[in-house]
């Protein structure tokens, strides 16, 4: 039997039996090719519930433990005292995602060796082959990628043993070309970027919501009397000269997990490999950099959403500020925030940061602000009444196909059940306004080739508009995931009907509570065919229905909760945030 590990067809062996080791192996665009071969599929351990929140919390603490032990190993590495809270900030973007990530492969791995102890064998990715990890955001971008999960399940394969290793390739490994027009562009705005936050250098208080359109930014910035300062990351060129140190990397060879955890001990080991150069042998330079692009003068306040996540250098110039005393104000920058029984950026932002904005909902032990929402909010003029138009809206999602982190939403084979409850509802809708529906799929496809699947079913599929465009001119708003955009069309008061699966889609106690007052009152559903019955029957009187003092009343509480928003919202956050940093 040969285990694959990968689409990537030069690592299989037509003519032995295979066994796949996750759906992410078979992209649909090859199903006419890989439905020829004798193969199986191996199917995900997530899809046991009960062993989901073992993992879950597993993870964490691992997670917590690779923390803890490297915030030691690092300062000792560099000479340095910084505390837990400035590593924190550095690492946690990088492992919240790596160790889930490795922990799947490597799991799946153990299972698969299980079932077939003897006669297993597979294909290997050459360590030749091998790319490093230069800047931490790099690896949010790598990790689903094909090339970068054979490069893990090479690793773990070769570590754990015991499976016939049958061919070693290698992969010439192709650079995504960046254009000169685009080069340039990025030059002008560092100029622009760098020239303004010189000239402003002394401000006190400095707003770095990436997710906040420019008009916005500057909106808050003149409410506040010039006090919040917009700023934008910077985006700069990797230092391609740093190479892997083994002497310095001896922090990982050298682990030895206490409590004999094997899985801890393969995970450290691989970051000899795969830890990103700009914690070990770029720190130095990448550090000097982050103070000379956005200054050594620390500002009283920093408020910033996502550029943790996306800039790497920022992030060690914004953990350099807290430990100068900095207070930080973190911003909810999507859905899932707040009602998502497990959700590791929230869990993140809310540990790093002094206070944090969201919208509308609050946390026990935290310094939480439940404010408007200027990302979700739609000027009243462009709220105009749509009477023509005919059209039900269904807006869905995506998940990559190689696993990323456990975030409550369907986890590889899951995902296919999620499009087949879009089709379960397109063919519960009655057949005369049918015509008037169709899915909106999300602008990536992570090799799911949505739209090829759902057009093979006669589903009509548009993204042509832009989101707020076709929101804002169809009939009825239907969403299926527990994502951002249905909190744009409760929030505007757009007719909305929801539904997903509760054992997918996973909430904590205090959103249920919410759900269930929509679902009482028609709103929500729990399966796709009760929600096409509600389209049905409301869909020639929905504006009667939806206006009713009932669906208003369990709308605006849900809204009041995960969906805040106002027309004065900058007022609001300006009188909040100053009353805040007085003290």
């Amino acid at each position: 039997m040969l285990l694959v590990t990968t689409p990537i067809e030069k690592f299989w062996d037509a003519k032995k039996d295979i066994l796949f080791l996750g759906e992410y192996c078979k992209h649909y665009s090859r199903k006419e090719y890989w439905q020829t071969l004798n193969f199986s599929t191996f199917h995900t351990i997530w899809s046991d519930s009960s062993k989901k929140k073992i993992y879950a919390n597993y993870l964490n603490s691992i997670q917590e433990k690779t923390i803890e032990y490297l915030v030691e190993k690092l300062n000792e590495v560099h000479g340095t005292k910084f505390s837990k809270r400035y590593w924190r900030i550095l690492l946690t973007p990088f492992l919240m995602h790596y160790i889930p990530n490795f922990f799947d492969k490597y799991i799946h791995i153990l299972e698969v060796k299980k079932m077939f102890p003897h006669n297993l064998s597979t294909i290997i990715l050459s360590e030749e082959s091998f790319f490093d990890i230069n800047l931490a955001e790099e690896f949010i971008s790598e990790m689903v990628k094909d090339e970068w999960n054979l490069q893990i399940t090479s690793q773990i394969i070769q570590k754990i043993g015991d499976i016939k290793i049958c061919d070693i390739k290698k992969l010439e490994r192709k650079d995504q070309k960046i254009g000169l027009m685009y080069e340039l562009k990025c030059f002008l705005k560092n100029i622009i970027t760098f020239l303004l936050m010189f000239i402003l250098r002394k401000s006190s208080i400095r707003n770095f919501c990436q997710q906040l359109p420019l008009i916005q930014s500057f909106s808050l910035y003149f409410f506040s009397f010039f006090e919040f300062v917009p700023c934008k990351k910077i985006k700069i060129k990797k230092n391609k000269y740093l190479k892997n140190n083994m002497e310095m990397r001896s922090i990982f060879s050298s682990y030895k997990d206490v409590n004999d955890d094997k899985f801890c001990d393969i995970l450290m080991q691989s970051f000899e490999k795969n830890f990103p150069l700009q914690f070990i042998e770029g720190f130095e330079y990448y550090f000097k950099k982050a103070k000379f692009l956005y200054g050594s003068k620390c500002p009283k306040v920093i408020i910033q959403d996502t550029s943790i996540y996306s800039d790497s250098l920022f992030a060690m110039w914004f953990a350099y500020c807290i430990e100068k005393g900095t207070k930080s104000i973190g911003f909810q920058h999507g859905g899932g925030y707040g009602d998502r029984l497990y959700n590791p950026s929230q869990n993140f932002e809310l540990k790093v940061n002094d206070y944090y904005i969201s919208w509308g909902w609050k946390k026990e032990g935290y310094n939480i602000l439940p404010l408007p929402s200027p990302i979700i909010y739609i000027p009243q003029k462009k709220l105009i009444e749509v009477n023509n138009n005919k059209d039900i809206m269904l807006v869905g999602t995506v998940i990559p196909q190689h696993f990323i982190r456990y975030d409550c939403q369907p986890i590889d084979l899951q995902f296919l059940e999620y499009l087949n409850w879009e089709l379960r509802f397109y063919q519960s809708i009655s057949k005369e306004i049918s015509s008037n529906f169709y899915i909106r799929t999300y602008p990536v496809d992570y090799n799911w080739n949505i739209k090829k699947r759902l057009l093979n079913n006669s589903v009509r599929v548009n993204s042509k508009k832009n989101f707020q465009e076709a929101l804002l001119n169809c009939k009825i708003f239907v969403s299926d995931n527990l994502n951002t955009t249905f909190l744009y069309s409760l929030a505007i008061n757009k007719p909305t009907i929801l539904f997903w699966d509760q054992n997918l889609w996973e909430s904590t106690s205090e959103a249920l509570h919410y759900y269930s007052i929509l679902e009482k009152a028609g709103i929500f559903h729990r399966n796709p065919e009760s929600a096409a019955l509600k389209i049905n029957e409301i869909y020639y009187s929905v504006d009667l229905w939806w206006k009713s003092e009932e669906i208003q009343k369990a709308r605006l509480l849900f809204v009041e909760n995960y969906a805040k928003t106002s027309d004065c919202w900058e007022r609001v956050w300006v009188k909040e945030i100053k009353n805040l940093i007085r003290y």
